[in-house]
């Protein structure tokens, strides 16, 4: 788990650029994945910090936009 998302970081950009152009199921792959992050996020910044409802949701649909195309970028180079 630590090894995939230390690979996951280390090749960020090209990961994020090979999902905007991922086959439908990398894709929901990576959005479903990325999900999983991004909603208890969305729901801490709502409840714990000043940012509000507003800014939980600008924060998570921003994470779950990149972390999404990311991961299905990385299965693409991967799997694919």
């Amino acid at each position: 788990m630590i090894a995939a998302a230390r690979d996951l970081l280390a090749n960020l950009p090209g990961d994020v650029q090979r999902g905007l152009r991922a086959d439908p199921g990398a894709l929901m792959t990576g959005k479903l994945a990325a999900l999983a992050v991004s909603a208890p996020l969305i729901i801490g910044l709502a409840l714990f910090t000043p940012a509000g409802v507003l800014g939980g949701i600008a924060a998570g649909v921003i994470v779950q936009l990149f972390l999404g195309w990311a991961i299905a970028g990385r299965e693409m180079r991967i799997n694919r």
